[in-house]
């Protein structure tokens, strides 16, 4: 669905619900808004399933005035036909008439809504839910809930295909395909829960076709009713009722998946159970039976486990923190998943809420998550929580996680301890780049796919346009060796395994050991000035030169300009932060810099020339690239925690041939001299590092 037929919808049929119940006056337990964005949703599904030709034949549709009683009853009629608890807020008489304009205007787009593909719920409410209005009663369109980005349905199937089409494969060599739970813990509108329905439909339908005698046994058996006649629909109420499990904070978000839902069933009638596992609830705070000091045991054969012990586990939250989160507690909500032999998902699908301790965080949530969670401290994300969460407790010891997570999961030094987590609690399947795949926010992701079984070899995968391929295998063992524990795709493993034996043996060094580096003055671009003190800014850097172009009125506050003796040496190796590789200069005129290039000050003994030289080679780069995936395509900039554990051969660092060559290319020289000079740091620098 394109965001172009959602701003029609909002602006043709929501404003008038909006502007009824604003006239109406508004309920403070229920803004307008979002009491009118339930009835759109509402008004939205019945529309589909009449241009679906879902209505049975004895609802027909009134040919009166839509804000006559008669149209009201109709409207109530196909609600109850769902089967489900869709109760319809109340519309104030003053405001039918503005509800009757929208709703026609809905009816207008009846051709066009037929043709879409049923998720078509989930991706308007996805464009809609960040609509609110102006001081002028008009529409205004807000920046993006943090955190909360939908996954494309290409992204949504491949993990599908790698964590559920394993997982079946292993349950049909057996013979007997049991019930298979998938959780997505943040699910948003359902885009991996449907998606993951999808894929069990149609993996699971040809299969139980050869088996009719056998479903309809397990479905009598679970149901106590007569089986529909399609093998589709009595899977679709089979995996509907004890296969798909999804928890959301948004209550309209759940609203809108078991809407969708119901269109898979064609409005046809459904078992007592159907989508009773798409649940309202904070995935991360609730408490666990060994916590409160309970044995699994206890709590089998109890018919209503909350009632029971819902109490104990909310005042064992409330002990720990006055967290303003409602507790979902998971053993109590789901005991058929963890209560029995087999405890815990089998495959846990999820694109979780990408949330920086850092921004928009309350201090009150931040206590109450750090002491429930291992991962939440120093700079933590939200997101590495819910990792936390299906790693320890969520995920069977035999199941499947799919992931979509930002790129600093995989390579950030504040996000080690995650991976080396991973690496713990499971065995990496597979991970791979799918570059900025958000329509909103500027987000780098890669994919993950976790298994708990052994791999020996870990696949990479690249996403090309809408299909992901192989690119190569690499040994599991590699990652825990690499800095920080990078999950790195872009590393060869037979370069990495010659320089772990010649650092293991001491013939390299990491780069810390010859240099530290401090940012320059903390001013941006706007602090310069046309007269004072010269100054190199990061675009007055390149490779082996470094021209100071502007000025700045340097003060006594050494929190912004540092000790002048930073910048006054004869001679000052610069790095520039900004940028894809290392670019590196020696400036020997004493000017300052700003903060978007990195000052070196090199151990005695070591040449800022010819570290210089090291640093702007191709193999350094592309070694720097390799261990901490360094193909950063929205913000590329250079973090010093990761260069400093580069290794390094040390005597390139003290090389007067290295040296003199980088002098010489800090002056202008002609172009085939200075090809031939940078072809000679490359072959010494190969050399050194004892790599052909």
């Amino acid at each position: 669905m394109d965001r172009q037929l959602a701003s029609v919808i909002a602006e043709r049929v929501w404003h008038p619900f909006v502007l009824g119940m604003l006239k109406a006056g508004s309920d403070p337990a229920e803004p307008p808004i979002r009491q009118s964005l339930y009835l759109l949703l509402q008004a939205c599904f019945i529309v589909t399933v009449e241009a679906k030709g879902y209505l049975p034949s004895h609802l027909i549709g009134p040919q009166g005035p839509m804000k006559d009683p008669e149209f009201r009853q109709y409207y109530r009629e196909v609600l109850r036909q769902a089967e489900l608890p869709l109760e319809t807020p109340p519309i104030p008489p003053v405001a039918e008439e503005y509800f009757a304009e929208g709703f026609s205007q809905l009816l207008g787009l009846r051709d066009t809504l037929a043709d879409l593909p049923l998720l078509w719920l989930a991706e308007l409410y996805a464009h809609l839910k960040d609509y609110s209005l102006d001081q002028n009663k008009h529409w205004a369109l807000q920046k993006p809930r943090r955190g909360a980005y939908y996954t494309p349905i290409h992204i949504t199937r491949f993990l599908a295909e790698q964590t559920l089409g394993p997982l079946i494969a292993e349950r049909q060599t057996g013979g007997v395909l049991d019930t298979i739970r998938v959780l997505d813990p943040s699910m948003g509108c359902g885009h991996f829960i449907f998606t993951a329905l999808d894929f069990l439909l149609e993996t699971l339908t040809p299969y139980y076709q050869q088996k009719e005698d056998l479903l309809n046994r397990i479905y009598t058996a679970r149901f106590q009713r007569q089986p529909p006649e399609e093998t589709r629909q009595r899977l679709l109420h089979l995996l509907a009722s004890d296969s798909l499990y999804g928890i959301d904070l948004d209550d309209l978000a759940v609203y809108v998946c078991k809407l969708i839902l119901v269109l898979y069933a064609k409005l046809q009638p459904v078992p007592p159970s159907f989508a009773q596992g798409l649940r309202v609830g904070n995935a991360l705070w609730g408490a666990w039976s060994d916590e409160v000091g309970l044995e699994g045991a206890k709590l089998n054969n109890i018919p209503s486990l909350r009632e029971e012990y819902g109490s104990l586990f909310d005042q064992y939250l409330r002990q720990l923190s006055p967290s303003p989160a409602v507790p979902f507690h998971w053993e109590l909500e789901f005991p058929e998943v963890f209560l029995g032999e087999k405890k815990g998902f089998d495959v846990i699908l999820a694109n979780p809420p990408y949330l920086h301790v850092k921004r928009s965080m309350d201090p009150q949530t931040k206590k109450a998550l750090a002491q429930r969670f291992t991962l939440a401290r120093g700079q933590w994300d939200q997101g590495a929580l819910f990792i936390e969460q299906s790693l320890k407790r969520l995920i069977n010891r035999q199941g499947y996680i799919g992931m979509i997570l930002p790129k600093p999961f995989f390579t950030a030094q504040n996000f080690e301890a995650l991976r080396r987590m991973i690496l713990e609690h499971s065995h990496i399947q597979s991970f791979g780049p799918c570059g900025v795949c958000f329509a909103q926010p500027s987000v780098e992701a890669n994919i993950l796919v976790l298994t708990g079984k052994p791999t020996p070899r870990v696949t990479i995968t690249e996403l090309c346009g809408k299909q992901f391929r192989k690119t190569k295998t690499i040994p599991a063992e590699i990652f825990p060796r690499l800095p920080f524990c990078t999950f790195s795709y872009l590393i060869e493993p037979h370069h990495f395994g010659e320089i772990v034996s010649n650092l293991q043996q001491g013939n390299y060094v990491f780069l810390d050991r010859l240099v530290t580096w401090k940012r320059g003055v903390e001013l941006g671009k706007g602090g310069t000035t046309t007269s004072g003190v010269p100054c190199i800014t990061g675009e007055d850097l390149t490779s082996f030169r470094a021209v100071p172009r502007a000025f700045i009125q340097p003060t006594d506050d050494l929190t912004v300009y540092k000790e002048p003796s930073l910048y006054k040496r004869p001679e000052k190796l610069l790095l520039r932060r900004v940028a894809q590789r290392p670019i590196a200069a020696v400036d020997t005129t004493g000017a300052y810099v700003l903060n978007t290039i990195y000052v070196g000050t090199t151990v005695p003994g070591v040449s800022p020339h010819a570290l210089c030289a090291v640093l702007n080679s191709d193999f350094f780069a592309g070694l720097f690239e390799q261990l901490f995936n360094l193909d950063d395509k929205l913000f590329p900039y250079l973090r010093i925690s990761q260069l400093d554990r580069v290794p390094i051969p040390p005597a390139l660092g003290s090389c007067p041939r290295l040296a003199e060559i980088s002098r010489r290319l800090h002056t202008m020289l002609p172009k085939e001299e200075e090809a031939e000079l940078l072809r000679e740091i490359e072959a010494i620098v190969r050399e050194a590092y004892q790599v052909g």
